[in-house]
């Protein structure tokens, strides 16, 4: 399985370095439960989506990464971009170090 990170596409804190959030933990389940995305059950830290995997970071809120895992190729892709338009992900893949920003 191939392993990304989604961050915000606006800056950090100047002040501190901290990430910028993607969005409260509600908001965040909110958006994708209209992706026909979402956790087994409710409240988990696991979301599953069309050949992907979300991790959330058990109690962040607000959200500021996540770890996206990509469980099926061949559809995988046809879900994360859409999502990382819409929802203004910046996705990074640490083995490479390179970053993919689609617009």
């Amino acid at each position: 399985m191939r392993s990304l990170v989604i961050l915000s596409k606006d800056q950090a804190n100047p002040e501190d370095g901290s990430l910028a959030p993607l969005s409260s933990r509600a908001e965040m389940l909110e958006q994708l439960s209209r992706r026909n995305t979402g956790p087994e059950e409710e409240g988990g830290d696991v979301v599953y989506g069309p050949g992907i995997r979300l991790d959330l970071s058990p109690g962040d809120d607000p959200i500021r990464q996540m770890i996206l895992e990509i469980i099926d190729e061949d559809i995988a892709w046809d879900v994360i971009i859409p999502m990382a338009k819409d929802l203004n992900w910046v996705l990074f893949d640490p083995l490479t170090g390179k970053t993919m920003s689609p617009s």
